[in-house]
């Protein structure tokens, strides 16, 4: 009986021992949820930081908005709250380098803060992905760090944790719906004879106007089809190699259409699409691509033609012959 004792003490007192030797080396793994995200239902703001920029997302409505300016991509809010409610620890740092750890985190990681209004629920700081651990290097509240991943999501949790609005704003130009769309200009820069107006009547029918001259027959077919177009078109990326006075050169110099629209319970509404340089020769048009200028407004976007080519049309696709 003594032995059995004896026996079953050294079992435990290894299995002690090889607890703390991992542990210092940073392989334990640990299902400690004091890491992850729980409170995600109470969230309606959250900041996002690095070392020189910030951006702000919160909820109005049901609609999330970026830097209190663009609708948010909703998609990724919802897979960024599904990684931090499904984050746990892979592994520990060495215990005797936690300080430092913690020290270089709060310097130069990247942070997140979560609010309800004005409370702040919880904060993290998540450095770069480690390729070799597989895995992030984040610490929250709590001020332990510990390499993390999302078990079934992702091990790159440094990814969403970006200043860069690119990333979260939704990239939709047009969500349109049709019966909204109660009148649009087109003007084409190059031939205003082929420019239009699009203007909507009673019982959802549609005249069609050319230099304020109204076209007898229309294919009412072709217009709703048409306005159909602008319920669902992107942008590619934001273009931010231009200043502000070139853009405004090459929107007087390179305009080549607009499009003016009245929109049901949103106002007025224009985009300018602009040719764009190849980027070989600035003397040569880009075929690929087009910019656009929404709003008069700042940022300028990059949009492919193979995108935006089904609203741009002549007069003549609305005449019935």
């Amino acid at each position: 009986m003594k032995k059995k004792l004896i026996w079953a003490l050294e079992i435990v007192l290894v299995a002690v021992a090889a607890y703390i030797f991992l542990a210092k080396r940073g392989t334990c793994n640990s299902n400690n949820n004091n890491i992850a995200l729980i409170n995600a239902q109470e969230i309606n703001r959250f900041i996002i930081e690095d070392t020189t920029s910030k951006i702000i997302i919160e909820k109005k409505g049901d609609k999330w908005i970026s830097n209190n300016t663009y609708k948010s991509d909703n998609k990724i809010i919802t897979q960024l709250f599904r990684l931090f409610k499904n984050i746990e620890i892979s592994a520990l740092p060495p215990k005797d380098s936690v300080e430092f750890y913690k020290k270089e985190l709060q310097k130069k990681a990247n942070t997140i803060s979560f609010f309800n209004n004005d409370k702040l629920l919880t904060r993290y700081w998540v450095a770069k992905y480690d390729v070799s651990k597989k895995a992030t290097l984040l610490m929250n509240d709590t001020g332990n760090p510990v390499y993390a991943k999302a078990l079934g999501l992702s091990s790159d949790i440094a990814q969403y944790v970006i200043t860069d609005e690119l990333l979260w704003r939704n990239k939709q130009i047009f969500a349109f719906e049709t019966n909204k769309i109660k009148s649009l200009k087109f003007k084409n820069y190059k031939n205003n004879s082929l420019s239009f107006q699009i203007l909507k009547g009673e019982n959802n029918l549609y005249s069609v106007k050319n230099n304020n001259q109204e076209v007898i027959k229309t294919n009412q077919e072709n217009i709703k089809r048409y306005l159909s177009y602008f319920s669902n078109i992107e942008f590619k990326t934001i273009c931010k190699t231009l200043s502000p006075n070139q853009i405004d050169s090459l929107k007087k110099q390179n305009t080549i259409y607009s499009i003016d629209f009245n929109i049901d319970d949103y106002g007025n509404f224009n985009i300018n699409l602009i040719a764009k340089p190849s980027t070989d020769n600035s003397q040569e048009t880009d075929m690929n691509n087009v910019y656009g200028l929404v709003n008069n407004k700042l940022p300028l976007l990059n949009i492919s033609y193979f995108d935006i080519d089904p609203v741009i049309k002549e007069i003549s696709y609305f005449k019935s012959y």
